[in-house]
């Protein structure tokens, strides 16, 4: 076999979960024909997958993976190759930010700025939604994220984009236009993204109307509730509101005397106090999700060329 052909064997094993053979065959083809793409494709498979150890186990392998993708990288630059580079930072960005609630900034711009160059050697929708949400994790206000979005929007009208230009816009105090696009998207958006961008902008009584199927189905931050009880109160429904609050406590079952305490004291700021409520919705910030991309070359399932020519 050939470099192409063992790729396109191993691309085809991974697809049936025979992770082992797979990783093999992407080492046999940096041992035999070492290049740019088959270095990428062994360091994608192992940060994305971890190393498959004989036994059966699987070890983390980021570091390992990391190597091979930068190894890839300085012998030249693809599209591919760089938006995977991206990707290692922005689970190493949201590694940090778990651990710290800071989010970095200089891995952010680096980010942006290894899928700006992705950009200029091939343009994708998903690519240029990555580009301007790692501006907007760098500066939420920045004018470019904003005209970015915009121009986005009407030709890659996914959930996740159009999310994201709403809260954007809302960001930029055009709450009025935020309003009609939600009119026009609704049907694309989640009950639990609607109603924050309703609370947010003031249309309390329509927030309020989620209340029941957003508390049934999703997993709330406090955050999500304060807006909850906002749109609710505001909207005149204190009796919902107040079930609201038995139900979260009821729910919330903290392990200790202490925790349960602290947790009641809580559910009371949030519920009793209209000023501990703006103080939690003003410091919300949306975070928009990264959209993945294959980052293996011959894909046959996602399009990706075997060799991309620039």
């Amino acid at each position: 076999m050939n470099a192409f052909e063992r790729n396109e064997k191993a691309l085809d094993i991974l697809s049936k979960g025979k992770f082992l053979q797979a990783q093999q065959l992407f080492f046999e083809n940096v041992r035999m024909a070492p290049s740019h793409e088959t270095y990428n494709n062994l360091g994608w498979y192992l940060f994305t997958e971890g190393l498959e150890c004989k036994n059966g186990k699987v070890r983390n392998a980021e570091k390992l993976g990391t190597y091979y993708l930068q190894k890839a990288e300085s012998i030249r630059h693809t599209s591919v190759n760089l938006n995977n580079i991206a990707y290692v930072m922005e689970i190493q960005r949201n590694l940090a930010y778990c651990q710290t609630g800071v989010e970095n900034r200089d891995l952010c711009r680096a980010a942006y700025e290894y899928t700006e160059k992705a950009l200029q050697l091939k343009y994708s929708n998903e690519a240029e939604y990555n580009r301007l949400r790692f501006l907007y994790l760098c500066d939420s206000r920045s004018t470019e994220v904003l005209s970015g979005l915009e121009k986005l929007s009407g030709q890659f009208d996914e959930p996740d984009c159009i999310e994201f230009l709403l809260n954007v816009l809302c960001i930029h105090a055009r709450l009025h236009e935020c309003l009609e696009r939600l009119a026009q998207y609704r049907d694309k958006l989640d009950e639990l993204c609607l109603m924050s961008l309703y609370c947010i902008c003031g249309e309390y009584e329509k927030g309020a109307g989620l209340c029941g199927r957003i508390y049934e189905k999703y997993t709330l931050r406090h955050v999500d509730i304060a807006m909850l009880a906002d749109c609710l109160i505001r909207s005149g429904q204190s009796e919902k509101a107040l079930t609201l609050k038995q139900a979260w406590q009821e729910d919330a079952a903290p392990e200790t005397k202490k925790a349960a305490q602290a947790f009641c004291r809580e559910a009371d700021r949030i519920f009793d106090s209209a000023a501990y409520r703006a103080e939690l919705i003003q410091g919300y910030r949306f975070r928009p999700p990264v959209i993945p991309l294959c980052g293996y070359f011959g894909c046959k399932r996602h399009g990706t060329p075997a060799v991309e020519e620039h």
